[in-house]
């Protein structure tokens, strides 16, 4: 099972989002991830995503390089592809991971400061087909596909692509892994156990998101838990 991070990306130095993922590079991480989130007011800094991915591409060698995820319906469909076609470029398609999602409530309060409005659910969905599918037939992309619902299951199925499941049950682990590919996300620092408990489970790529994601050491907690789950 391979092993990714988040980096500091709620922060004013974009500098900070660079030295972690050097760090994490050095200390054997897999890969790194960014959100697309943007900045609210109860979290006024938030460097932008898709941006720091096109520097994090050129400031590492070997680690993969991914987003967690895009929100369709931020942006128009062929802007968020060219903004992720351009950003694998950097990278090299052989490690660049495009994470895709719908969004959900916990949008809101972004969508509002930035003044969008999201399409219908239906629409998002359409849309997350289209721009999944292209990444992957005029890109040539790794896709991983967000979403815990039986719509994202069934577009996942329908394009082949790999699920991303955020902080999910044990059960609901089984039942993606039995129908494709999976990977895992949550937030707060993971142990030995949870690590060993996802790579039996059969999950694919497991990605943390420490609380203190831009500590000196943050890579180093994760791939000391790595090693104690005998996964190295």
């Amino acid at each position: 099972m391979k092993i990714g991070i988040t980096l500091p990306q709620f922060s004013a130095d974009p500098h900070r989002m660079i030295a972690a993922a050097r760090r994490a590079e050095a200390a054997g991480i897999d890969g790194v991830f960014v959100y697309d989130h943007y900045p609210r007011p109860d979290r006024p800094e938030a460097q932008h995503g898709l941006t720091m991915l096109g520097a994090l591409a050129v400031a590492t060698e070997r680690i993969d390089v991914g987003l967690l995820v895009a929100r369709v319906g931020v942006v128009p469909d062929r802007v968020l592809l060219s903004q992720i076609h351009t950003a694998a470029r950097l990278a090299g398609p052989e490690r660049f991971i495009a994470g895709l999602g719908v969004g959900d409530r916990e949008s809101d309060t972004e969508d509002v400061a930035i003044g969008i409005t999201r399409p219908s659910l239906d629409e998002r969905f359409a849309r997350l087909e289209f721009v999944a599918a292209t990444l992957r037939s005029e890109f040539g992309l790794e896709v991983w596909l967000a979403g815990k619902s039986a719509r994202a299951r069934q577009v996942a199925a329908a394009l082949g692509v790999t699920r991303n499941l955020w902080d999910p049950s044990d059960e609901l682990i089984k039942h993606a892994v039995s129908e494709g590919p999976v990977t895992w996300g949550a937030t707060g620092d993971v142990e030995a156990d949870k690590l060993r408990s996802l790579a039996d489970l059969g999950v694919g790529y497991a990605v943390v998101a420490p609380l203190k994601a831009g500590a000196p050491d943050a890579a180093e907690r994760v791939m000391s838990a790595k090693d104690r789950a005998g996964l190295t």
